[in-house]
């Protein structure tokens, strides 16, 4: 979701800003990050990347991965099937304790409306 609304991606950009703008508090895992950068520099973008990473850095508290995230993740892996970099980022929210969970990945489909924790799984798709 992130990336869509930072990239400006036209199909999605407006259902992001929607989600975005319905948070008061919006954090996201460090592997966000580098997953968006991965996006920037995959595209040829590169020379756009310190300015998207410091905007990524204003809007959002990035959180690192902890020894909490990391063994969530390895359980949600499990139960869920979800891929180690997914698995990381929602265990991070979870983890983080917040109370709604934005995708466009089709990993979350299956999990829309689900509650992990005290977080909630929209999928956007």
């Amino acid at each position: 979701m992130v990336a869509a609304y930072i990239l400006g991606e036209e199909e999605r950009e407006e259902t992001a800003a929607e989600a975005l703008h319905s948070c008061t508090v919006r954090g996201a895992s460090i592997i966000t990050l580098h997953e968006l950068a991965h996006i920037l520099l995959r595209r040829s973008l590169g020379t756009r990347l310190e300015d998207v990473l410091a905007l990524l850095e204003r809007a959002f508290t990035l959180h690192g991965v902890t020894r909490e995230v990391a063994v969530t993740a390895a359980r949600l892996r499990l139960s869920h099937r979800l891929p180690e970099v997914d698995a990381l980022i929602l265990a991070t929210a979870v983890e983080e304790g917040y109370d709604v969970f934005y995708s466009f990945d089709n990993d979350f489909a299956e999990l829309d409306g689900q509650e992990i924790g005290s977080t909630t799984v929209r999928y956007l798709g």
